[in-house]
């Protein structure tokens, strides 16, 4: 091991001593008209679409709910079968952002909203706009 890996062990180590950042994952329905499963953990709360929602519509409801909360998007990226864009609020640190992602599987379509640093709430709150914007 280099001296690197071992500073990263040795902060993680540290990190779960001190309760930051290795709790279990948290399940939640979220939505008001037909609520789905979210998974909350540390950073990342994901949930899985009915397939015919497609990425590039879940990305357009994401960034919709982005922009009501006071994010610019800073960073867009799409294809037909995927994508992810980055928000940031103005007078954000150099750490702090939001990626919301999307991807098409064969039976779900997953989306994905990431805060750094991790802050559920935030991610619920995006995710609960992203949701009501398709009609969940």
């Amino acid at each position: 091991m280099n001296e690197r890996t071992l500073r990263l062990a040795f902060v993680t180590v540290l990190a779960c001593a001190a309760g930051i950042g290795c709790r279990g994952a948290t399940e939640i329905m979220q939505g008001d008209a037909r609520p789905v499963m979210v998974t909350f953990f540390v950073d990342t709360a994901e949930a899985y679409l009915d397939p015919a929602i497609e990425p590039r519509a879940a990305l357009a409801a994401g960034e919709l709910a982005l922009r009501d909360h006071g994010y610019s998007v800073v960073e867009r990226e799409l294809t037909d079968e995927r994508g992810e864009i980055q928000g940031e609020r103005p007078g954000a640190r150099f750490y702090e952002a939001i990626w919301i992602s999307s991807r098409g599987f064969g039976d779900a379509t997953r989306v994905r909203v990431k805060a750094r640093p991790g802050d559920e709430a935030r991610q619920r709150l995006l995710m609960d706009g992203l949701l009501q914007r398709l009609g969940h």
